[in-house]
Order: structure tokens, then sequence, then C-alpha cells
């Protein structure tokens, strides 16, 4: 598996990370993508681990902490050979947000225990809202002393659009912000967040490459899904949009007859010099393989990106 390194960190990472919201399943009556079997769900992490993945991401909010503990039951015997990132923010299951040191000191505890670790290689700020942060110097110096007493290795902020992202770079000094990121969200790229990141050594860690599932090509716009799953939220239109990418994109990828849809996708966000890693959702063996799998394909050339852009443009400029 190829690695890239996290910001100035030292920490290096497979480029080709574990998202595990999904593995956190509806536990605790959260959101994400419907049930999960934690048999499967195992399975899934040790076949990532046995392939060369490194990084797992995750937050005390999936499942409300089923997926942090499905991670500590994985690798608390080989924690040094795997990057554990986790996030804080999401004071409650219903999704309350609560960014005081104090509720950062406690979230990050409580991910401590289930992940059967001392420490977390990175901890990520959950989706602030710009004006829950700014000038809240507190709560950086929270996040400085963590990573002095060696909680913590790495400060990052996931961020709710890459608008966000954009400002928290220039405002904030994070190792890194995670922002979507795909075929069907190509805002991160053109809003200049890249060259910013580039310009101040901040990694981007790129969720959501598969948009949840729509850009795999095994999801029609029409599907039913059940309450629990979030995908059930996204309009007809939305998805129909998603979709219909997969098959104006098809000829785009002739260099690699082989690569699937997804594989595709992923490789897609990987031709960015400034993305660290991708985080698709992985639930099943067969996911990771495929997902993994992607490393066989080459980075998208120019004209690609380009040609991307173009259907980006028709499909969804204005609609994200």
């Amino acid at each position: 598996m190829k690695t890239r390194s996290l910001g100035s960190t030292g920490i290096q990472v497979s480029e080709i990370g574990f998202g595990t919201w999904g593995i956190g399943g509806d536990a605790r009556g959260t959101l994400s993508y419907g049930p999960a079997d934690d048999d499967e769900s195992m399975a899934a992490l040790a076949e990532a681990r046995a392939l060369g993945c490194t990084l797992f991401d995750t937050s005390n909010l999936y499942g409300w902490g089923h997926a942090e503990e499905l991670l500590g039951r994985a690798f608390s015997g080989c924690r040094r050979e795997v990057v554990l990132a986790t996030t804080a923010g999401y004071a409650t299951p219903d999704a309350q947000q609560d960014f005081s040191p104090d509720a950062l000191r406690r979230s990050l505890e409580g991910s401590l225990a289930r992940l059967h670790t001392t420490y977390v290689d990175l901890l990520q700020l959950h989706n602030p809202a710009p004006e829950s942060i700014d000038g809240h110097d507190e709560i950086f110096a929270a996040l400085d002393a963590m990573r002095r007493d060696g909680t913590i290795r790495a400060v990052g902020i996931s961020a709710k659009s890459p608008d966000d992202a954009l400002l928290f770079v220039t405002r904030y000094d994070p190792d890194c912000v995670q922002v979507n990121f795909n075929l069907g969200d190509l805002r991160a790229w053109r809003n200049g967040l890249f060259e910013a990141c580039a310009a101040r050594g901040i990694s981007v860690i790129a969720r959501s490459p598969l948009a949840a599932g729509f850009l795999t090509g095994h999801l029609g716009a029409s599907d039913a899904f059940l309450p629990s799953d979030h995908r059930g939220r996204f309009t007809e239109e939305t998805r129909t949009r998603w979709t219909e990418a997969v098959r104006l994109l098809r000829p785009v990828f002739d260099d690699a007859p082989d690569a699937t849809p997804a594989q595709n996708a992923i490789r897609f966000v990987l031709s960015f010099d400034a993305v660290a890693a991708v985080i698709p959702g992985m639930m099943r063996v067969t996911d990771v393989r495929e997902d993994l799998g992607t490393q066989a394909f080459p980075r998208l050339r120019p004209e690609q990106l380009r040609a991307v852009d173009a259907m980006y443009e028709q499909l969804f400029a204005g609609t994200v």
C-alpha cells in the first residue's frame, strides 16, 4: 500500500484509508447506512489491515461509540501498526455539539477507552460552525495541551463544507482538514482549498469519495432505504445526477478498462497532491478488496481531469 505524509506531523498514512461510519450501524439510534453486522465488520477491518491499510477514520458519533469499540477490538494487539483518527465535538447521539475544552477532554477520554489505547494519532473537531470556534483560543489551547501530554499526536478539523475548510486553514493551523470530495462534488478543488493547504503544509483527508455509494454503479436513483440509512435523505434529483455521472464518465476512464466505477472514483481523488488520504466507507470484505484494489490503477491524466470538470459543470454546478 502506498503511503503519504499527514501534513508536517511525520505521520505516514496509507493513501486509501477505512471510513468507519458504516460499521457503527444504527447502534443506539444513530444514523448511518442502516444496520451493520459486527462479525462482518470485524472481518472487513482484518482484511483491510492485511492488505496494507493503516489509516482508520472514526468518530465518537458513529454508532455513538460503537465503531470505536470495534476498532479497539480489532487493533488493540497491534496498536502501533495503525493510525487511528477520531473526532470530538458531538456531545449527544442526536448530534448536539459542544466544543468547550472540558467537553473535548471528556470526548477524548471516552474514545481512548473504547479504542483500547492511550493515544489517538489524529483528533479532529467534528463539523464545527465557524462561529463556534472563532475567537475561542481556549479550544486550541486545550488541543495543544493534549498533544503535549501525548494523548493525541496531531490536530485536524473535519469541516462541514469545503468553504468552511478553506476558512479554517486560513485562520488556524491544523495539521489536516477533512472534507467531502468526489466526482460529484468538486468544490474543494474549485474553491482554492487544495492550493491553500499546499501553501501551508496542511493535508486534506477526502471523505465520501463514492457519494454514499451512488458513484459505485450499484445504486439507483429510486432505490428505497431504511429510516436509519441517511441515503434516504437525498433527493431523487441528486441521486439521478450521481448515477448519470457514472454513465457519462465511463469513456473518460478508458485507460483502465478493468477498473470498476468505485475504483475510478477513488483514483480520481488520489490524483491530487494535496490529498493525503481518501477514506471510502467500507462495511464488507468485498468492499475492502475492491476499494484497496484501486492501487493497481494510475492517477488521472490532466485531460481526464478536464473532462471530469466539464461533466461536473454540466450536471452539478450550482446544485451541490
